[in-house]
């Protein structure tokens, strides 16, 4: 039995809905699957049939602390509690006013681009950087999404504009309150595996160990920390669908066993 516990919909930047994402995963016989969209938990209230896979509940939230991103996942969380359905909110509302900075730059740079072409994108309410690629790759900017991140709005690009700081400490605080475990996504991105130990001060309780750019002496030291530290191992693809250059939905898998497990964590949480 095989998982994907990291997957993008149309509800952040991913270009499949829930229920074509629940179809994928079925033609490629995953047994359960989380959404994990950027901020977002709207996908766990518009799908229509699960097709007999487990839907995990689950968001990706975004950190910002020292000119750095960070995304915690969220696992098992109430989807439905008021603080983080605000946070959410809070977090959309700073999504847009970074796209609106960086559609001006983008001007600037003398390319014709407007927020409405942005919106125009956006088939939930999560706006993204791969949003606005999308448009410069319709008006021939570029030529392939990637292009959009290595010449103009990747991090320190000419028209790239940062997150809002929001530390990990608020984001672990934010899930735990929904009753989810905060994991911390994809390590490799962060360069410093000493910053592991401060994001578990600040209440990160897993770690994202099998992720499609995690080689495999990297997901050895990832699992030696976790097993040090006591922290759950999770995994998935981070699809984003059809979009290059994620992975395709059922290209990467997890065994059913790290879902297990992660049950048999939460329950032993005598706070939860």
């Amino acid at each position: 039995m095989w998982i994907d516990l990291h997957i993008h919909t149309t509800f952040s930047d991913g270009n499949l809905t829930p229920d074509e994402v629940i179809m994928r995963a079925k033609e490629s016989e995953l047994s359960a699957i989380a959404f994990a969209d950027h901020d977002s938990v709207d996908a766990l209230n518009n799908y229509t049939d699960s097709m007999g896979i487990e839907i995990i509940p689950a968001t990706e939230l975004s950190a910002r602390e020292k000119n750095m991103s960070i995304h915690v996942l969220g696992y098992f969380i109430d989807h439905k509690n008021e603080k983080l359905i605000q946070f959410t909110k809070r977090l959309k509302k700073a999504r847009i006013s970074r796209s609106k900075k960086m559609v001006e730059k983008l001007n600037e740079f003398g390319f014709d681009i407007t927020m409405d072409e942005v919106r125009k994108k956006v088939k939930g309410e999560i706006i993204g950087r791969p949003h606005i690629a999308r448009v410069l790759l319709d008006k021939g900017v570029i030529n392939e999404m990637r292009d959009a991140f290595f010449l103009y709005i990747g991090n320190n690009k000419p028209c790239y504009v940062p997150k809002p700081e929001i530390s990990v400490k608020e984001i672990a605080g934010i899930i735990k309150n929904a009753g989810g475990i905060p994991v911390l996504a994809h390590p490799i991105y962060l360069g410093d595996d000493n910053l592991i130990s401060k994001f578990i001060d600040d209440g990160i309780e897993g770690l994202e160990v099998w992720y499609p750019s995690h080689e495999k002496r990297d997901i050895e030291r990832y699992l030696k920390i976790a097993e040090e530290e006591n922290l759950i191992v999770t995994g998935g693809s981070d699809s984003h669908g059809d979009l290059e250059p994620y992975q395709k939905i059922g290209n990467f898998r997890v065994d059913y066993e790290v879902l297990t497990k992660m049950r048999s964590r939460l329950c032993s949480h005598s706070d939860r």
